[in-house]
């Protein structure tokens, strides 16, 4: 039981984990991502494989 606990102290206040509100597509870019889709669809063979 003292193992789970040890470390209490740093977990984050509930509050800090709320979802955020979306308002714009850019918000949603991970600052590592570096592909820029344009709105181009999916290629043929990736709708084939969820069919």
């Amino acid at each position: 039981v003292e193992r789970v606990f040890a470390r209490h102290a740093e977990a984050l206040e509930p509050a800090a984990l709320k979802p955020l509100e979306v308002r714009t597509p850019e918000e949603m870019t991970m600052p590592w991502s570096r592909m820029t889709w344009q709105r181009t669809p999916c290629p043929a063979h990736w709708k084939e494989r969820a069919a």
